[in-house]
């Protein structure tokens, strides 16, 4: 069908998510990543939105992240793998795929904005909004089991530190059900939060910082501007080791949920491509156009290098994991999705306008590849 790989599931977010399961004492959904590391008591899980495999590699030749590089590369072996994202490289579904331990065909979240068919309107899955901006109240969040939720059945507990803002957002309310919430307003309390919620015996802390990923998508992830996110999370992370306490087996893993990339504005106007029923990215764009019918709009785009995949191969080469848990999940997808050129992007039309100098939700090497980082405290 395509030169395009579908994603590694062996080596992605979802074998990570439930080496995380295994590692803590519960049953795994899916098969855990393999890697060689010795037990620990307690996992402070660092989740660095749109930190690529590359992005980290260059922040780490060029000292970006001080204290993270010197906890990866001491002792005998370099604590530093490459994993895959899912598809579509976003953070909805890529977030979804952690934690839930379960692949997109499963959890149902495949991507930001997805056609709800109970409802007959896109869902943008991150305002809990349509595209004519009125909020819906779509079965797209129906409730499963996360993480948490797995971990309180063996009576492990879990928190999550995010911005405040994000506390009473719906996808928080779905992906963190089962866990305690600690809101933060500046990332300066995240080192006594790690702290709190270790002292309150959780075993899992997760920490989500959402800066990089913000700074790509309204600077670019090679602006002067990254870096310097880059540097104060490496500060912060120094900060909460600091403060860690001497008597608690702690390991320190991080990781991303997609990679980012540079955007140009589209060469011509995309609007006649969204003329049909669309939902997706801007980046991987699920259509009701079929891939001979894209052909004539990508000529007039003048995006000879576009991709169009039918999305019925997508499901069955397994690109989602697998095939549909449910009916409804083959319909969020359409059709016909379209990945646009290199350095290209789909003009959603939104209730307020954005111009974005980085993206992702694509599938080239930089949207795709993320890491795997880890060294223990104690």
């Amino acid at each position: 069908m395509t030169s395009l790989s579908r994603p590694d599931f062996s080596r992605s977010l979802l074998a990570l998510a439930n080496r995380i399961l295994t590692d803590l004492g519960c049953d795994p959904v899916h098969e855990p990543l393999s890697i060689a590391w010795p037990d620990t008591d307690i996992i402070v899980l660092w989740i660095v939105d749109g930190l690529g495999w590359n992005h980290l590699t260059t922040a780490l030749q060029n000292h970006d992240l001080p204290f993270c590089q010197t906890q990866i590369e001491k002792g005998l072996s370099r604590s530093l793998v490459k994993l895959s994202s899912v598809f579509p490289t976003t953070t909805v579904t890529a977030l979804a795929t952690l934690h839930f331990a379960e692949p997109p065909s499963e959890h149902g979240a495949l991507g930001y904005t997805l056609w709800d068919p109970e409802i007959l309107r896109t869902i943008n899955l991150l305002t809990s909004k349509d595209l004519t901006g009125r909020v819906c109240h779509s079965s797209l969040y129906r409730k499963r089991p996360t993480l948490y939720d797995r971990l309180r059945q063996h009576q492990v507990k879990g928190t999550v530190i995010s911005p405040e803002i994000f506390r009473h957002s719906a996808l928080s309310q779905w992906f963190y059900h089962g866990a305690q919430y600690l809101g933060y307003h500046t990332p300066a309390e995240i080192p006594y939060l790690v702290q709190q919620a270790i002292s309150n015996e959780s075993r899992l802390v997760t920490v989500y910082w959402p800066g990089f990923d913000a700074i790509s998508h309204v600077h670019g992830p090679t602006s002067s501007s990254a870096p310097i996110e880059l540097q104060l999370l490496d500060w912060i992370i120094s900060k909460t080791q600091e403060q860690m306490f001497s008597q608690a087996h702690v390991r320190f893993v991080m990781t991303a949920d997609h990679g980012s990339i540079a955007l140009t504005a589209p060469k011509h106007a995309t609007d006649h491509l969204l003329s049909r029923l669309y939902a997706g990215e801007r980046r991987a764009l699920y259509t009701a156009w079929s891939c001979e019918e894209l052909k004539q709009e990508l000529a007039a785009l003048e995006w000879s290098d576009a991709v169009s995949l039918p999305n019925e191969l997508l499901w069955e080469e397994g690109w989602f994991g697998g095939r549909p848990k449910d009916s409804t999940f083959r319909l969020r997808t359409l059709q016909t999705t379209l990945l646009p050129p290199k350095g290209q992007q789909v003009a959603m039309p939104e209730p307020e306008a954005k111009i974005l100098m980085g993206g992702h939700g694509g599938w080239s090497e930089a949207e795709r590849e993320i890491f795997l980082a880890w060294w223990d405290v104690h």
